[in-house]
């Protein structure tokens, strides 16, 4: 849960539950996930044991954003346009669809 430190003047949030990866357990989110979506190890534990393509950067138009967290997309997905898809909605519906300079891609 996001918390404000008022001396530093910072938001801050998750601390994987240092109490307890400090002594080789999973953070408690991971480990209580019923669908095993939130995940916790290393990269290659990673490989070894799940299937997708490993992600740690996604682009916000002409911004590039590199993070330490991965998330996973599956293997056969090609990079997504949001704008071409939005432009192929609109066509089937037939009217335009405000454009803005910025192309999400994920």
């Amino acid at each position: 849960m996001p918390k404000f430190d008022v001396e530093a003047r910072l938001m801050k949030k998750c601390n994987l539950c240092y109490d307890r990866t400090a002594q080789g357990l999973q953070p408690w989110c991971a480990q209580a996930c019923p669908t095993q979506a939130l995940w916790y190890g290393d990269f290659e534990e990673f490989v070894g044991q799940r299937r997708g393509r490993a992600v740690n950067r996604t682009g916000f138009g002409t911004q590039d954003v590199r993070t330490r967290v991965y998330h996973v997309l599956p293997e056969e997905v090609p990079k997504l346009d949001l704008i071409a898809l939005l432009d192929e909605a609109a066509a089937d519906v037939g009217r335009a669809v405000e454009r803005r300079e910025e192309a999400w891609v994920l």
